[in-house]
């Protein structure tokens, strides 16, 4: 990409466009593959719903049979074992306002949704991810322009005698 940029800003257009043309079929090869992928992770996920709800009918049959004592201890230990799952973060500002003790998964590949653990779609990690990368770059640029700012203040101060 930066020899096409060099290219046109030494007004040598033929030759940007060569390298243009040479690179999009490549670029469209790798969107395509990340679109069929998260395509296929949604499908999974529809399945994986649908074998849920299979699974929440067998369950609640499951419930109702077993006894209420044997119920009372399972919770329990699913509690205490849930409390170790999850990690509360001290106060912080998102978006201009401000969080207090917002409750977090410590199992990879698990997120909080209505107050318990749930696992995360395969689309969900793969939208997170490239989420990951593209804040990598905008925080690097915003980096830069505060360091810039920080550095003109430590000047003026040191001109100032302070």
């Amino acid at each position: 990409m930066k020899n096409i940029v060099q290219l046109i800003r030494e007004h040598k257009f033929v030759e940007a466009e060569d390298q243009i043309d040479n690179a999009i079929p490549l670029i469209m090869e790798k969107k395509l593959f990340e679109i069929k992928k998260a395509v296929a992770a949604k499908m999974c996920q529809e399945m994986q719903s649908a074998s849920k709800k299979v699974r929440l009918d067998i369950m609640e049959k499951e419930k109702e049979e077993s006894s209420e004592n044997e119920n009372e201890k399972e919770e329990e230990d699913e509690e205490e074992l849930d409390e170790a799952r999850i990690n509360i973060v001290r106060a912080r500002v998102r978006g201009g306002k401000v969080q207090r003790r917002k409750k977090v998964s410590n199992v990879p590949g698990m997120t909080m949704r209505g107050g318990t653990l749930k696992r995360m779609s395969a689309a969900e990690r793969r939208r997170r991810k490239m989420g990951a990368r593209k804040g990598k770059v905008k925080r690097r640029s915003k980096l830069s322009r505060s360091l810039m700012k920080r550095k003109r203040s430590l000047q003026k101060r040191k001109s100032l005698g302070l």
